[in-house]
């Protein structure tokens, strides 16, 4: 569902001819989608690892979701540049 709702935000900054009308629905699609998803991600991942290693791979998670956020961010940034 997390990853529906990112869609559907995509969808709507997309193909709406007047997003700042949509603005609200495309708020609430965006932070629904990313509260789903950052909390099924923790979820599995304490559900998958071992008790004692739980902290060490909430901590890998976080670091992954960092660098991926930064090369999005890179990559959003050489688009726009471009």
């Amino acid at each position: 569902m997390g990853y529906a709702f990112g869609a559907g935000t995509n969808l709507l900054l997309a193909l709406t001819v007047n997003p700042v009308g949509w603005l609200i629905g495309i708020i609430v699609f965006s932070g629904t989608s990313i509260a789903i998803e950052e909390t099924l991600e923790k979820a599995i991942a304490a559900e998958l690892l071992p008790r004692e290693l739980c902290s060490l791979g909430f901590g890998f998670l976080a670091c992954a979701n960092a660098a991926d956020d930064m090369v999005s961010s890179l990559y959003v940034g050489y688009l726009l540049e471009a």
